[in-house]
């Protein structure tokens, strides 16, 4: 609901984001897969968002990552 909140929409959340980024060398360590504190409900949008905020990505309606006229699912 973080996300919604900021947003100030109110969509179902599906996925589990993990804020501290699971990588190949922490994927191990339960304080950053299992911990609770690390983790969020996030929709698909703004998990999308969270993962691709440094990069000109765009959205669709679906959540689904559009570049440009190339739709990427």
């Amino acid at each position: 609901m973080k996300g919604a909140k900021k947003s100030g929409k109110v969509t179902p959340a599906f996925i589990i984001h993990h804020k501290d980024y699971v990588t190949d060398l922490n994927f191990e360590d339960d304080e950053v897969f299992f911990n609770i504190n690390n983790l969020e409900s996030l929709c698909q949008e703004c998990h999308n968002k969270e993962h691709f905020k440094t990069q000109d990505y765009k959205f669709d309606e679906n959540g689904d990552l559009v570049r440009g006229s190339i739709h990427i699912s």
